[in-house]
C-alpha cells in the first residue's frame, strides 16, 4: 500500500555575494532566476511542483534579498533524481556559471502543518517535519 502524499514546500533565500555584485548585478540575477532557473526547476519533474512564488526584500541592503517558494503536492518528490540534474550553469551568468560560485543561499524544505485563512482558527493539522539550511558553497 502506497503512503499518502504529504504536501509541502521548498524555500530558497539567496543573494549575490558582495565580491561578485559587479559581475552579477541585481538585474542579471533576477533575469537568470526568472528565465532560466525557475522554469528549469519546475520542469525537471513534471507535476512535482505546482507553483512557484518569487519575492524580494523591501530592504535592498539585505544580505539575502531574494526568496523563492516552490509548492509540492508531495514532499517526497523533492528527493527525485531529476532535481539533481538541474544545471546551475547558464550562458547569462558570468563565465557561464555555476551560480553557486556567485551567491549565498539558505534552503529549507517543509511539510504542510496548518492553514489559516482570514477569520479561521486553522485546520487542526499537526506538524510533520522540516528540512535543514545549507550553504551552496559548502
Amino acid at each position: 500500500m502506497a503512503l499518502a502524499a504529504i504536501p509541502g514546500i521548498f524555500v530558497a533565500n539567496s543573494g549575490v555575494l558582495p565580491e561578485y555584485q559587479s559581475e552579477l548585478p541585481y538585474s542579471g540575477y533576477v533575469k537568470w532566476y526568472e528565465t532560466a532557473h525557475i522554469p528549469d526547476w519546475m520542469g525537471a519533474k513534471p507535476g512535482a511542483i505546482t507553483a512557484a512564488w518569487r519575492y524580494q526584500s523591501l530592504d535592498p541592503n539585505r544580505e539575502l534579498p531574494f526568496l523563492v517558494t516552490y509548492k509540492y503536492p508531495d514532499v517526497a518528490a523533492q528527493s527525485a533524481p531529476e532535481f539533481m540534474r538541474v544545471t546551475l550553469n547558464h550562458p547569462s551568468l558570468p563565465e557561464g556559471g555555476p551560480i553557486s560560485k556567485f551567491i549565498k543561499i539558505d534552503v529549507l524544505a517543509g511539510s504542510h502543518v496548518e492553514t489559516w485563512r482570514s477569520g479561521s482558527t486553522g485546520d487542526g493539522r499537526s506538524m510533520n517535519s522540516w528540512g535543514v539550511s545549507v550553504n551552496a558553497s559548502d
